[in-house]
């Protein structure tokens, strides 16, 4: 069982860590930043229909990008999860279904979170 814990650990870090090196977060800003530029511009009664097309436009094109590199961000984290799991179990230490058994628990899961929270929070304060 312990070593069931250390793996998904390690898998839970290494989804965290790419999460955070890869800037998702600031990514997911500039996403909502594009939405928030489309949607004023559709609602200024200031722009003509042309101006209000082209705002609307840009900001299809720059949620579209974003889309996509969020979606790459995040499939590059779960490789990073996946790989102390499988490898575990590839070289016969722990079975990678012992791992996502133990990682499905609604206490795992409740655990892993707060604890997470709290280092995050830990981090940004510093």
């Amino acid at each position: 069982m312990i070593l069931e814990i250390v793996i998904s650990l390690l898998a839970v870090a290494g989804f965290g860590r790419v999460l955070w090196r890869s800037r998702i977060v600031q990514v997911a800003r500039g996403t909502m930043n594009a939405t928030m530029a489309g949607l004023s511009a559709m609602m200024d009664g200031e722009l003509d229909d042309d101006a209000k097309e082209l705002a609307v436009r840009r900001a299809g094109f720059n949620l579209i990008f974003a889309s996509f590199s969020i979606f790459w961000r995040f499939f590059i984290a779960i490789l990073a999860a996946a790989a102390p799991i499988f490898l575990a179990d590839g070289i016969g230490l722990v079975s990678r279904d012992a791992v996502f058994k133990l990682m499905l628990r609604l206490d795992y899961i409740v655990v892993v979170s707060v604890v997470a929270i709290v280092l995050a929070e830990i981090f940004r304060r510093r």
